[in-house]
């Protein structure tokens, strides 16, 4: 493996919000007891969907958020909150604020899901003016009518994602490279290649790379459970995690002591089986990140991986990757398997 250099992406922060507890230090703490934080929720809003769920404890919206931004800040959803909240502790841990680095040095990358529901209820009271109490069908012209004396526009901000990216933007000063990514997975892993990249390149000095979802709505628990055979493998959950990340060289500079440092990336695309990627696929993307890296498999000491199994098959394909532990989060529900 080769030696790392002062160009490489450091880690000099992290932060989160689990199941488990606000902070890394309690979702930590909660992984070596065994917790897996789910637990057995009360309703499942007429779906028939998967009945437990890891789930945070309210408020999601654990730190002060400037007055100026106050109002924005209410109409964040649930997922957004979270974001925020896990923002707050990378960018201390990782001293963003004291990073000598300008607004425009200053990198962002998101990556967000959140299934929180935008329903028919907001448009109820348009529908009713239109339909005469519900006694006949509305009419177009009529229900637009009705719609602009009676529906609350604000309902929008609380169902958008890119409200997380543009207040963690406005508290954190981060005017640098920046995107907002949102899908089923891999999003998070997505964003902080895009932010190492970035680091490495030289165009931003320090960047905040934010991952934040809630699948633990009556509908994303009912489409989980029909997504066969992952259904039978995940308990679903909902939470946040942020990395605050610089050069090396910047780092050392400032007396950081880099949790870890990103020597290789990998990528490849391929059809879903599914909807996650074919073992190949996955190897592809080990294969170039070792190779990035100056490494070969049987260096590895572990592989996280979103399916034991798929893992285990890429990395079979590798020389010395059969050796590696496999290591999956989803497998909560099987403690028979690592974790």
């Amino acid at each position: 493996m080769r030696a790392a250099l002062g160009t490489d992406a450091a880690v000099t922060g992290v932060g989160a919000i689990t199941a488990l507890g606000a902070g890394v230090s309690a979702t930590w703490d909660g992984l070596l007891d065994g917790r897996d934080g789910a637990r057995t929720l009360a309703e499942d809003g007429g779906t028939g969907g998967m009945p437990r769920a890891a789930t945070v404890d309210e408020p999601w919206l654990r730190t002060p958020v400037p007055e100026v931004h106050e109002a924005q800040a209410k109409f964040l959803n649930p997922s957004g909150q979270l974001a925020v909240t896990a923002a707050a502790e990378a960018a201390a841990a990782g001293r963003l604020e004291g990073a000598g680095a300008t607004e425009g040095d200053r990198a962002f990358f998101l990556a967000q899901v959140d299934w929180t529901p935008c329903s028919f209820t907001h448009f109820h009271a348009a529908f009713e003016e239109a339909s005469d109490g519900f006694t006949k069908p509305a009419e177009g012209e009529a229900l637009n009518a009705a719609t602009i004396r009676k529906l609350n526009p604000f309902y929008l901000l609380d169902t958008l994602n890119n409200n997380a990216s543009s207040l963690l933007t406005a508290i954190h000063g981060l005017r640098g490279p920046n995107t907002s990514t949102s899908g089923w997975s891999g999003t998070g892993l997505a964003a902080l290649s895009l932010c190492a990249r970035t680091i490495a390149r030289g165009e931003a000095k320090v960047g905040l790379v934010v991952g934040t979802g809630r699948f633990t709505t009556p509908t994303s628990r009912f489409e989980i459970e029909r997504i066969h055979p992952l259904g039978a493998k995940v308990v679903p959950g909902e939470g946040a995690g942020a990395l605050c990340l610089e050069s090396l060289a910047h780092a050392r500079a400032r007396g950081l002591a880099p949790l870890a440092v990103v020597l290789g990336q990998g990528a490849s695309y391929g059809a879903p089986v599914d909807r996650r990627p074919r073992a190949q696929t996955i190897a592809a993307a080990a294969r170039d990140a070792l190779r990035e890296a100056g490494a070969f498999a049987g260096e590895v000491s572990a592989a996280l991986c979103f399916d034991v199994d798929e893992g285990r098959a890429a990395l079979a394909t590798l020389p010395g990757g059969s050796g590696v532990p496999v290591l999956s989060l989803i497998h909560i529900s099987e403690p028979t398997r690592p974790y």
